[in-house]
């Protein structure tokens, strides 16, 4: 390629190359000019230059030579001229989302094309086919032929762009501009796969500017300004950045991508020393109540609801008394949602997952920036405080009443149940419906334990209309498995028994909701420490003087302590010198390093000069073996001109025909590309003809085939008639010996049958018997194992008061 002393030949040779169609050698051309260390300094034409080299990439989709020419164009002039980056990415950007237009409006006009369709068949063989194949329709096809490459190369232009202007604090926003643009690519085309990559990306360029935002620019003179976070307009741009990644993970359902998103929001919140906007943080609130409600974590739920709310009715002047009441009554049915706190039995998993959990909800409170994890009674309290009861439909406040202060369970359910029709006829509530009937079925439940010992089955499903019995079943099993409640279900008599064994303790939660009385496990779990309590205060009164040695014990222990503190601080003052002398230790110890950190820099220096000698020497040899280049260039030319002369010597060579009727002044004006162009249209107009010739055989061989099919279709008529009858023949003879043999197996089936049934009457007297057996065989059982209870606590009873007078001697 020859060299250009100036950057306007350049583009003036990649225009010729260009109109002659050879626009990979102008991409070339332009490419060599963009990355030449002669043409460092920034000119107009430099820019237009880029700009011609974007279309050529963009028109190739050659994203490596884009992404190459974009980081040679910002070594030149991210100092001086960032503007004119700007608009280059700018317009490459522009170039690459009108091309992915394009192939959709053109992968979209190729479904919808009727000019090849037939009108009497909906799917033609050919379609059929692809379809049992690859498992695609035509619309798929066709988007993978036309849109994917333009799609795989608009994704990688936004990526180059991102990595291009990432930590640029001159071209920070038109980072962030791009960052949005490609988040409503994803949208728009469904890309979940790459909105993660792009979080990702967006993730690790946020780590690199927290990492490297304090260390000072020693990197020269034309390294590009940092960007900081303590900026708070950067700050705001980032903040806001991520707001519309969580919004467009949300419009795609990728709900572990949004809750990052949030931790990004709330990681760079902290880093902020000044409140965001209301309106960003109430959008904030509002995109997290639904991340969180999509996660079934409806405390959370309700809480980021509760912050939502709170900012709206302080915060937003146009809210109308409508809106406020909506979200008011979505606030309430979110708190009413929010099931009872889980619990644990006491074995060690349970443990360790109330540990897991705990650290999860610490961790969502402080996202949600509260103190502490919220409660449903202190949601409750809060709204009951600020009023948010006044503010919700009546229907909804009754609900309220009936659960959380009234005490009636034959009555729950009768009474909420207009109030669920309610919910679900309105369009925002709807979602809360499911949730709360959990909710009033456990409160129910509980109510239900106060009041009675035993319920038949049946029963208690009329009490709740809207749960079948299987449902009820169910219900209740994943209650007790979680400490909610103390049910036995006995399926001999279809029934359950609430609260009976005293020994299996429910959660050690507070009771919520209305209660009439604690239930006797309740009871049975704080006996003990009631007894202790009593025990004590009986010691009290019958032995004082202990308490009175005790506390002569705590004068003695006192004394000792002030008796003992001129010792300390003797040793204190020991230890001062000790840490002296380690500061004298560990300053020797960071000279020493200082003194190896700069021979150290000094070998680094030498390493340096020496790589610089020899990229010199590289450069030295780049530029021999361009010379060669150039004269290899040279040589190639003047063959190309030879070969012009043996064309017109020889005209019978490919290609020749071209040159016929040029005279010697024409040829002369032609260059070696100019040559070879026109020899190769030559070749291809004489290849076009004899494919016309071969197309015209193939349609008379063609002819003579159809006529040949149209003598044979007779012949095939007849051979199908005769094989018709031979077939009808065939299955009349096997039907007739398949009837005959199904009478017979008929017949002898019967005849096992009469048998059998014989026996019908020693079966059952034999089970009878056997049933009989087995049911006095368990009671003796069960009265052994229960005389062996009685025997085992009598013993234990027996233990434990030798054990107490051992302690009392």
């Amino acid at each position: 390629m020859v060299m250009f002393s100036k950057p306007q030949n350049a583009l003036k040779r990649a225009e010729e190359l260009i109109a002659v169609g050879q626009k990979q050698a102008a991409l070339d051309t332009l490419h060599e000019i963009i990355s030449s260390r002669r043409h460092r300094q920034h000119h107009k034409v430099l820019e237009t230059i880029l700009m011609r080299y974007m279309e050529l990439c963009v028109e190739m989709r050659s994203g490596k030579l884009a992404k190459d020419g974009l980081h040679q164009y910002r070594n030149t002039v991210q100092q001086l001229q960032p503007g004119s980056l700007e608009t280059v990415i700018r317009y490459f950007v522009k170039l690459s989302e009108e091309g992915a237009e394009k192939a959709r409006a053109q992968a979209e006009s190729a479904v919808v094309s009727l000019a090849d369709v037939d009108l009497e068949a909906s799917e033609t063989p050919e379609s059929l086919l692809l379809g049992l194949v690859s498992g695609e329709d035509s619309k798929d096809r066709s988007d993978r032929a036309l849109l994917t490459p333009w799609l795989k190369f608009l994704w990688e232009t936004y990526r180059t762009v991102l990595e291009i202007l990432r930590n640029n604090a001159k071209l920070e926003r038109l980072y962030h501009e791009c960052a949005q643009q490609a988040f409503r690519f994803c949208l728009k085309y469904k890309r979940k796969t790459e909105f993660r990559r792009l979080c990702e990306i967006l993730r690790t360029h946020l780590q690199s500017i927290v990492k490297y935002q304090d260390q000072p620019n020693t990197k020269g003179h034309n390294r590009m300004p940092q960007v900081t976070l303590h900026n708070p307009e950067t700050l705001q741009m980032h903040l806001e950045t991520r707001f519309g990644q969580m919004s467009h993970a949300s419009e795609l359902e990728l709900w572990q991508e949004a809750f990052r998103s949030v931790e990004d929001i709330h990681g760079l919140m902290a880093l902020s020393k000044r409140m965001p906007k209301p309106q960003l943080l109430a959008a904030y609130y509002d995109k997290l109540s639904h991340i969180l409600w999509k996660s079934e974590q409806y405390l959370f739920h309700a809480a980021a609801l509760h912050k939502f709310f709170t900012l709206s009715r302080s915060q937003n002047r146009s809210l109308t008394a409508a809106q406020l009441g909506q979200l008011a009554s979505k606030l309430l049915l979110a708190v009413l949602c929010i099931p009872t706190e889980k619990s644990s039995r006491g074995d060690t998993d349970s443990y360790l997952e109330i540990d897991e959990r705990s650290e999860k909800n610490k961790r969502l409170a402080n996202i949600l920036a509260l103190p502490s994890v919220p409660s449903r009674a202190a949601l409750l309290t809060s709204l009951v405080a600020t009023g948010v009861l006044q503010l919700v439909a009546p229907e909804l406040r009754q609900l309220y009443d009936n659960l959380e202060k009234q005490f009636h369970p034959l009555e729950l359910c009768g009474k909420v149940a207009a109030t669920f029709e309610y919910i679900r006829g309105t369009e925002t509530l709807a979602p809360y419906a499911k949730p709360l009937q959990d909710v009033v079925l456990l409160r129910l439940l509980k109510q239900l334990s106060q009041v009675y010992q035993s319920m038949s089955l049946e029963q208690l499903v009329s009490i709740a209309p809207f749960m079948t019995t299987h449902g009820m079943e169910k219900f209740i099993a994943a209650a007790v498995r979680e400490a909610d409640i103390e049910v036995r279900i006995n399926h001999v008599t279809r029934s359950v028994a609430f609260g009976q064994n005293a020994f299996v303790s429910q959660r050690e939660n507070p009771v919520e909701g209305p209660s009439l009385q604690p239930l006797r496990s309740q009871l049975m779990r704080v006996q003990l420490t009631e007894l202790s309590k009593r025990l004590s205060l009986a010691m009290k009164m019958i032995a004082p003087e202990r308490a009175q040695a005790r506390r002569a014990k705590k004068r003695d222990a006192l004394g000792a302590v002030a008796r003992a503190l001129p010792e300390e601080h003797k040793q204190m003052l020991a230890r001062k010198l000790v840490i002296e002398r380690n500061k004298e230790m560990i300053e020797q110890m960071i000279s020493r390093r200082e003194a190896e950190q700069e021979a150290l820099r000094r070998k680094i220096e030498q390493k340096e000069r020496e790589a610089e000698q020899a990229r010199l020497a590289e450069e030295s040899r780049k530029r021999e073996h361009e010379r060669q280049r150039r004269e290899k260039q040279e040589l190639e030319r003047q063959l190309a001109l030879d070969r012009v002369e043996e064309l017109k010597k020889n005209m019978s060579l490919a290609g020749s025909k071209a040159f016929e009727g040029m005279d010697e002044a024409e040829l002369a004006t032609l260059d070696a590309s100019a040559i070879l162009v026109k020899q190769v249209e030559q070749i291809d107009k004489e290849k076009r003809e004899i494919q016309s010739r071969t197309k015209s055989i193939e349609r008379k061989t063609d002819h003579f085939e159809r006529a040949m099919r149209l003598e044979e279709l007779p012949l095939l008529a007849a051979q199908f008639e005769r094989e018709k009858e031979e077939a009808r023949v065939r299955w009349e003879s096997q039907q007739e010996t398949r009837l005959k043999n199904s009478k017979e197996v008929y017949k002898k089936d019967l005849a096992v049958k009469a048998r059998l049934l014989r026996m019908r009457d020693d079966q059952a007297k034999y089970a009878a018997t056997l049933l009989a057996r087995r049911r006095e065989d368990y009671e003796a059982a069960q009265r052994n194992f229960d005389e062996h209870v009685l025997e085992v606590l009598e013993q234990r009873k027996q233990e434990l008061a030798e054990k107490r007078e051992r302690e009392r001697e």
